[in-house]
């Protein structure tokens, strides 16, 4: 009978979290992590942009319409009272639909209210153009929600996701003040 030798294995993800050794799956997954950050981030900064860029566009707009103090309050009122009911009706859907489906409702959301403020010529307009905005456009929580979904999938550590929360939020400023 031969002498068995020791059979050497490949380290799995067990014995790496109990050693605190990397696998090459790990590498992986903080790769696609951070990918996905920088592209969740780029498309924040797009967004948030493109709204401080048609922003003054927006202010004049109304004036030219006839929108005095009372018309821009009750609007913005308005348009809080929705992002509160569109936090909860996006929260529940990403989690039952995923996060992805959410962001890209979000890019329609604006699109649409862009959209609807460039073709309309009455303050009746500038309301409508409101709503799909404010009603969807939840990127910034939903892009929160996924990266820690990511990081709780990937067994990141809490710095991690604490960098890509400041990662995104890095982008938000720098968009406002770019835009």
């Amino acid at each position: 009978m031969e002498p068995t030798s020791a059979v050497s294995r490949t380290p799995d993800s067990r014995d790496a979290l109990r050693t605190g050794m990397k696998t090459g799956g790990e590498d992986a997954q903080r790769a696609r992590f951070k990918r996905g950050v920088l592209i969740g981030s780029l498309a924040v900064f797009t967004l948030v942009t493109g709204f401080g860029a048609t922003f003054p566009y927006m202010q004049r707009r109304r004036d030219e319409l006839g929108c005095d103090a009372a018309c821009i309050g009750s609007m913005t009122s308005a348009s809080s009272c929705l992002r509160l009911v569109g936090a909860v009706i996006v929260g529940r859907l990403s989690d039952k639909m995923g996060r992805r489906p959410m962001l890209w409702l979000s890019v329609i959301g604006c699109a649409a209210s862009l959209a609807i403020a460039l073709v309309m010529d009455s303050l009746n307009g500038l309301w409508l153009s409101a709503i799909p905005s404010s009603l969807f456009n939840h990127s910034g929580s939903v892009l929160k929600a996924l990266f820690a979904d990511y990081a709780n999938d990937a067994g990141l550590p809490d710095v991690e996701r604490a960098s890509a929360m400041g990662n995104l939020g890095m982008a938000v400023g720098s968009s406002f003040v770019i835009g």
